[in-house]
């Protein structure tokens, strides 16, 4: 048990006291290691450390007000597998951390329980994609696998993540060990990280997000814009295509800063101070009072929108209760699109639909960052041919349909399925010949995975709806991406971007079609690689995320300047 001791003393240190004396009681056989951040602890430690059986101690001759450098040193220091974290003012509940101790299991980076206010759309484990989005992994209710620490790359010592080095580690442990949730409790805790009390800072003395003291001012203009962006939670795979694809590639260059807040856990300050307030896909209660508060704060707002929900309603029954006139999920999202200082688009079908309620519309090309694809592992692949599809349901079924006889037919092939389950039209196929991936929430780790299996050909059926229509080509990109051939329904987007012969085959939603476009790149190894090297070239020169990033750039400065 790691207990830091530290912040502002006048309003911390009998919050301190209080949580080292239901320490004692709930667990007196912690084996526990009290953390001093600076000498105004060292009494506390004289007080307490005797009344644990077995105590370690690591102090600071002064404060540093980085909770993360002391837990660091305890975590590496420490004598068993599993620690837990707990600061001034945290509750203590010994049967819910015994329970989340028989839970650790061999193999799991992290054993957390529940949080004490979780977003409406959480579901458990918590996946890589939200916890870029969201600190969603309660530290004072959880067990870290010591040895997966460093395994992670440990805590971000610099003061810039003073308050959120907890979240920035566990959404990089997230990517290297599994996270297993316990429905166990949270013990109430006085202060998360965002809002504890930390020291005042002297006269002069930088804070933790501000500059070196003597760097100097920026000229007028120059600072780099600081962007928050507003999101759902189940909108991770949207915003690393639209955004953290292109933020990543600026990345400590002084040109943006970003942060991601959900809709349901923004608060108008969350909003104050930033140049640019990005709402994606807004649909949710909270978008109204969220777009007055950037009105009252002067905050320019830039809608992203990359579905047509204005054609799915009339299109789609399933669509219905959400996107028709009266509906509140639609009235929310065409509140926003007159609102907003421009709307985001990356499709002429889709920006001729929003125009009409927009003040501003601006479209962007698709992108796709092929580094998150090159990344894949050394992994032996199975021999024979692989064709299948990676993606989310489709409601059109000739394509799977073709894609069963073919495979009913050629016995040595094998099926491909990465997606929330196997098609309808493809059960039929024996186990044996299926390579069936859930779908990852965690963008970065489906590029890998899909990467790593290397498939041949990827299908991409798409009905002729103008909803579908006004997607953007993700499937050319993807299987561009991955070296696969690919064949697309012969209906837009795919009509807009897929040279028919050069970079992929388009069909008719037809499954004999289907069917005879699979044989084809079957019996002829030479398209198939011809196909997948005409596409990767000239996905890399149109759309890769580096040749998109300067207008994406462009788009970010015009509205959040206001030019």
């Amino acid at each position: 048990m790691l207990v830091w001791l530290g912040g502002d003393p006048e309003r911390t240190a009998g919050a301190a006291e209080l949580t080292l004396e239901r320490l004692c009681r709930e667990l007196p056989d912690a084996c526990v290691t009290l953390l001093a951040d600076g000498p105004e602890w060292h009494g506390l430690l004289r007080a307490w450390g005797p009344r644990f059986p077995e105590c370690r101690e690591i102090r600071l001759p002064r404060a540093t007000d980085l909770p993360q450098l002391l837990f660091g040193m305890a975590v590496e220091d420490a004598a068993r597998p599993w620690v837990a974290f707990l600061w001034p003012g945290c509750g203590v509940e010994g049967a819910g951390l015994r329970t989340l101790r028989r839970a650790a299991v061999e193999g799991a980076g992290l054993v957390y329980g529940d949080l004490a206010s979780p977003p409406a759309e959480l579901f458990h484990p918590v996946q890589p994609g939200w916890l870029q989005m969201a600190d969603l992994v309660p530290m004072h209710n959880c067990l870290l696998r010591r040895e997966m620490f460093g395994a992670a790359g440990g805590f971000d010592p610099s003061p810039l993540r003073q308050r959120t080095f907890w979240w920035d580690f566990t959404l990089r442990l997230s990517r290297e060990a599994p996270l297993v949730h316990v429905p166990v409790a949270p013990a109430p805790a006085a202060w998360e990280w965002s809002a504890f009390p930390f020291r005042p800072r002297e006269a002069g003395e930088p804070g933790p997000a501000e500059s070196p003291a003597g760097s100097g001012p920026r000229p007028p203009g120059s600072r780099p814009l600081a962007v928050t962006l507003l999101s759902g939670l189940l909108d991770a795979h949207q915003n690393q295509i639209f955004f953290y694809n292109f933020f990543e590639k600026v990345a400590g260059r002084g040109l943006l800063t970003w942060r991601t807040v959900l809709y349901d856990r923004c608060r108008p300050e969350d909003l104050a101070g930033c140049d640019l307030a990005i709402f994606s896909r807004p649909r949710f209660p909270e978008v109204p009072g969220l777009l007055d508060a950037c009105e009252a704060a002067g905050v320019p707002v830039l809608v992203m929108i990359d579905d047509n929900w204005i054609a799915a309603g009339r299109e789609f029954p399933r669509f219905e209760r959400l996107f028709t006139p009266g509906k509140p999920s639609f009235e929310v999202f065409l509140d926003a699109l007159r609102r907003a200082d421009a709307v985001l688009v990356f499709n002429p079908v889709l920006e001729e639909d929003v125009r009409p309620h927009a003040r501003r519309v601006l479209r962007l090309p698709a992108n796709v960052d092929l580094a998150a694809f090159a990344s894949a592992g050394s992994e032996v692949r199975a021999p024979g041919f692989l064709a299948g599809f990676a993606g989310s349901p489709r409601w059109e079924p000739s394509g799977f349909r073709g894609l069963a006889r073919f495979l009913g037919r050629r016995t040595d092939a094998r099926l491909l399925v990465m997606a929330h389950e196997v098609p309808e039209e493809l059960r039929e196929v024996p186990p044996e010949r299926v390579t069936f991936v859930p779908w990852r929430h965690d963008y970065a780790a489906y590029a890998r995975a899909l990467a790593g299996l290397r498939p041949d050909v990827l299908l991409a059926p798409l009905d002729a709806s103008r909803f579908s229509a006004s997607k953007i080509p993700v499937k050319f990109l993807d299987a561009s991406a991955v070296g696969a051939a690919g064949i697309y329904s012969r209906v837009p987007p795919y009509t807009d971007h897929v040279r028919d012969g050069e970079t992929g085959l388009l069909v008719e939603n037809d499954e004999a079609a289907w069917e005879e476009a699979l044989e084809r790149l079957y019996a002829d190894p030479g398209l198939r690689e011809r196909i997948a090297a005409n596409a990767a070239r000239e996905v890399a020169e149109r759309y890769a995320t580096e040749r998109v990033l300067p207008a994406f750039l462009e788009v970010l400065q015009a509205v959040g300047r206001g030019r």
